[in-house]
């Protein structure tokens, strides 16, 4: 059984499709922000045992210093960096949820959008651009309403978000706008 489930599943980019059906789509990303805490906690115990080697008053400091950096970025990136995010398209709630949830458990975001709110569903591209020359181009899917705008999905690859786009607006029984 457990085999059979799994072969039902389809990875969309980042994205996993755990149940579709005519009335209900449930997609799930999940992200890793303990490996990057981890990665950064690797990385700065070898600097500390280079320093313990070093003769001064200052190693102390410094060595302390830096811990409490980095206890600060792994907070925030504990705090920010989000562990999984689902969006739960279903026509018998008459919703469409977007949940996020982090690696603390005190943060939490969800919304929370009435189908009957949604006139339709939108892909486009999104374009940064720095003063330089740097440009980051972020594809986005979203629901489009009378006068609000909800993001459902982002990220670097058209494709997926093509295909997860495609899904949102079938379900919800919503026409899909390129952009």
């Amino acid at each position: 059984m457990a085999e059979s489930e799994r072969e039902r599943k389809r990875t969309i980019g980042e994205y996993v499709v755990e149940e579709h059906t005519a009335r209900r789509l449930v997609a799930e990303s999940r992200r890793q922000p303990l490996v990057v805490i981890g990665v950064i906690w690797a990385a700065f115990l070898p600097v500390a045992a280079l320093l313990a080697p070093w003769r001064g008053g200052a190693r102390l400091f410094i060595v302390a210093a830096s811990a409490v950096v980095l206890a600060v970025v792994t907070l925030l990136v504990g705090a920010f960096a989000p562990l999984v995010r689902r969006i739960i398209v279903d026509v018998e709630t008459g919703e469409c949820r977007v949940e996020c949830s982090y690696l603390f458990r005190w943060r939490r975001q969800f919304s929370q959008v009435p189908l009957a709110a949604v006139s339709a569903v939108r892909r486009r591209r999104r374009v940064w651009q720095d003063p330089g020359d740097v440009t980051k181009v972020e594809w986005v899917v979203e629901l489009l309403g009378q006068e609000e705008v909800w993001l459902v999905a982002a990220g670097d690859k058209e494709e997926p978000l093509a295909e997860l786009a495609r899904l949102v607006a079938e379900v919800a029984g919503c026409p899909l706008q390129e952009a």
